[in-house]
Formats: C-alpha cells, sequence, structure tokens
C-alpha cells in the first residue's frame, strides 16, 4: 500500500507502507506529518493512522488508539463499531418507515467510514443509527398505540362492545 505525506502543506513524498514505518522509526516523519491513501476520505496525521509508531503521541478524543496489525487502513486493525442495519431494516419494516430508512442510510455509512480509517465518522454514523432506530421504533409503537385506541373508540360507537 503506497501513502503520501505531507508537512506544512508541501508534499514530503510517496512510500510503501515498510519504508513509511521506517522512517517514522529513525525520527524522519513526525506524528503530525499528514498522510494520505487510496480510500481514505482525507489526510489524516500519522499518529491516527499509525499509533503505534508514536506511543507519546497524544490520540485525539474521538480517535480509537488502534494497535498496527497486518489488516486495516494504514496497518492499523479496525475497531469493531456496530452498525444496526439489522435493527434499522426491522424498524423500517415492522415500526416506522421514514425513520427506519434514516437509521439504514446511518447503518450503510459505519462500515465504509471504517475502511476509510474515519474512526469518529464511524461511531457518529452509529450513533445516528442507533438513535434514529429508536425513534422510529418509538413513533411506531405509539402510532400503534394511536390507531388501536382509535379503532376502539369506532368500534364502542358502533355498538360493537
Amino acid at each position: 500500500m503506497s501513502y503520501h505525506v505531507a508537512r506544512n502543506d508541501q508534499q514530503l513524498g510517496q512510500y510503501e507502507q515498510e519504508a513509511l514505518v521506517g522512517q517514522i522509526r529513525q525520527g524522519q516523519l513526525l506524528p503530525d506529518d499528514l498522510c494520505w491513501t487510496e480510500g481514505m476520505s482525507e489526510w489524516q496525521p500519522l499518529k491516527q493512522v499509525f499509533p503505534s509508531e508514536f506511543p507519546g503521541a497524544a490520540t485525539p478524543p474521538g480517535i480509537p488508539d488502534v494497535p498496527a496489525t497486518s489488516a486495516g487502513v494504514g496497518g492499523g486493525a479496525t475497531p469493531k463499531i456496530e452498525n444496526y442495519l439489522t435493527q434499522s431494516i426491522l424498524v423500517t419494516l415492522c415500526c416506522c418507515i421514514p425513520f427506519g430508512i434514516v437509521a439504514i442510510v446511518y447503518s450503510a455509512q459505519v462500515n465504509s467510514k471504517l475502511q476509510a480509517g474515519d474512526f469518529a465518522g464511524a461511531q457518529k454514523a452509529s450513533d445516528n443509527a442507533k438513535m434514529w432506530g429508536w425513534i422510529g421504533f418509538g413513533v411506531g409503537i405509539l402510532a400503534n398505540i394511536v390507531a388501536v385506541g382509535i379503532q376502539m373508540a369506532a368500534a364502542n360507537q358502533s355498538g360493537a362492545f
């Protein structure tokens, strides 16, 4: 995998992953130098893509500190973030179509953001999918209670009870 690296808006070069890690270990590349590779949505600091190579560098809040392995973007293992897709589909089918669709859209964003290395974005999409799923579930339950109440009132007026 090949990475482009920049510092102070000036490109330093393009490195294969092994060479990049070597440059980091030699101190030639800094934690706040930016890198990008195909599949990443935006340039990110090296300390976020290769956190285990910068053990002293603080990881910003919302970005999991992921140890480097052979899997994932930048050699880091991707953290497990729930996408709530199954729940979103069930809410769409059984409770409330509009809110369920919103939940499905957010659910679909989770895995693509993880693959792009956008851990904070993936977590936010996961949180939104969960929230909209619960909203859809609540609205669906409330709508069913109201519908049953209206049917019971109509049946009562027609003398069915």
